[in-house]
C-alpha cells in the first residue's frame, strides 16, 4: 500500500506565503449535515477546501442509488477541474455531518494561478495522483469480484479513515450502505461478503464499525491481485 500525505490537498505544499493569501481571500462557511454544496450539471464559481468535517461526491441513477467517488476529510480540496476547463460539474458535492469549508472564488482562484506557478505544479501533482485512484479503482471494478473489491477497500479505509484503539486495532467508522456506495453494491451483498470476511478471521463487524483485526493477512491475501499496490491518501503522516 502506498500511502500519500496531502494526496487531496493542493494548498498545504504551497509556499507560506502563497497560503497565506489564499486563506485571506477565501470565504468560510459552515454547512450541516447532507447539505449540497454544488450540483452535477451547474457551472462552477468556486474552489473549496475543507477546514472540518467531511464531503463526498456523488452521483445518483435514475431510481436514485447513490454512488460515492470519494469521501473527503479535513485539508482536502474539490471543485477545481471544472474551475480549469469551463465544463460543468461532474458531480454533486454533498456534506457529511457539519462541515465548514473555506471557499475561493473563481477570480481570485485565477488571479493567484496565473500569479503563482506552484499552484499549477501541485495542482498537477494532486491531480495525477487522482488519476492513479481511478485507474485503480477502474482495474478493480473489471478484474475483481465483490468480495475481493470489499477487502481492498477496507484495506485502503484503514489507513485514510482508520482509528486506532487503545488496543492496537485499527477501525473504521462506516456501514454496509456506504461501502455499497463506493461500489455500487446492494446493502445485503456488501453484508454477505463482510460475513465471509469475519469467518476468515480478518475482520470485525460491530454496528457501524469494521475492526481490522489481521491487517498483515488481508493485505497478504488481497494487496496484490492486480499486480501492484494500491494508493491511497492518509491524514496523519506518523501513521
Amino acid at each position: 500500500m502506498q500511502t500519500i500525505y496531502n494526496l487531496h490537498n493542493f494548498v498545504a505544499p504551497l509556499p507560506p506565503h502563497v497560503v497565506k493569501q489564499w486563506q485571506q481571500l477565501s470565504v468560510t462557511k459552515t454547512v450541516d449535515d447532507q447539505h449540497c454544496i454544488y450540483r452535477q450539471g451547474v457551472q462552477a464559481t468556486e474552489v473549496y477546501q475543507i477546514l472540518s468535517g467531511e464531503v463526498r461526491l456523488c452521483n445518483y441513477s435514475e431510481d436514485g442509488k447513490e454512488l460515492v467517488f470519494g469521501q473527503f476529510k479535513a485539508g482536502d480540496c474539490f471543485g477545481e477541474v471544472a474551475l480549469i476547463d469551463g465544463l460543468p460539474r461532474a458531480c454533486h458535492a454533498i456534506a457529511s455531518g457539519q462541515t465548514t469549508i473555506g471557499i475561493l472564488s473563481k477570480k481570485n482562484f485565477h488571479m493567484l494561478y496565473d500569479k503563482y506557478p506552484e499552484i499549477s505544479k501541485q495542482l498537477n501533482l494532486m491531480l495525477v495522483h487522482r488519476l492513479r485512484l481511478l485507474w485503480q479503482y477502474s482495474e478493480d471494478a473489471c478484474t475483481l469480484n465483490l468480495h475481493q473489491r470489499i477487502a481492498r477497500v477496507l484495506l485502503r479505509l484503514r489507513h485514510s479513515h482508520g482509528e486506532v484503539g487503545a488496543d492496537g486495532i485499527y477501525w473504521i467508522s462506516t456501514s454496509h450502505e456506504e461501502i455499497g456506495r463506493m461500489l455500487g453494491a446492494s446493502r445485503q451483498s456488501v453484508s454477505k461478503e463482510l460475513k465471509q470476511l469475519e469467518v476468515e478471521g480478518l475482520i470485525n463487524v460491530q454496528y457501524g464499525k469494521i475492526f481490522v483485526l489481521d491487517p498483515n493477512a488481508l493485505h497478504e491475501t488481497y494487496e496484490s491481485l492486480v499486480g501492484q499496490d494500491q494508493i491511497t491518501p492518509i491524514y496523519n503522516p506518523s501513521s
